[in-house]
């Protein structure tokens, strides 16, 4: 059996514990920040795509619009030229949207990473009074 070369008393002990726990815990918030800013970021990336989607279908029905049926009015009636530029101007913004749309419900906003850390750090200390300490 291997003798250490000072023993310390188990009171110090705990309270090395109590520090390293104390420790480990903060920097799992810190897990937690990162984690979210780093979703929130993705997330309003995908925003980006859903907000120019909808300037491009509204820009498109008032600008493209009137020029599209100005020229195709010269083949067809007025109407027919108006719903055929119509059509595809809403077309191609509810495809921007519908692309926005999807990439943002990929986003899974839960912190993954650090609820599985979390329930390690639970499962190797279940004492809740750390965790209280640590609030304090």
């Amino acid at each position: 059996m291997i003798r250490m070369e000072e023993e310390q008393p188990l009171s110090e002990l705990f309270k090395e514990l109590i520090h390293e726990v104390k420790t480990l815990l903060k920097q799992e918030v810190e897990l937690v920040k990162a984690e979210m800013s780093k979703k929130a970021s993705r997330a309003g990336k995908d925003l980006v795509f859903v907000g120019i989607g909808a300037v491009l279908a509204y820009g498109g029905l008032l600008v493209l619009l009137a020029a599209a049926v100005l020229l195709i009015a010269q083949i067809l009636p007025h109407w027919a030229a108006a719903l055929a530029v119509g059509i595809v101007v809403v077309a191609v913004g509810y495809g921007l949207i519908h692309k926005g749309l999807s990439d943002l419900k990929q986003v899974n906003p839960v912190p993954h990473q650090a609820i599985n850390a979390l329930k390690e750090d639970k499962q190797w200390n279940p004492q809740q009074g750390i965790v209280q300490q640590v609030r304090s």
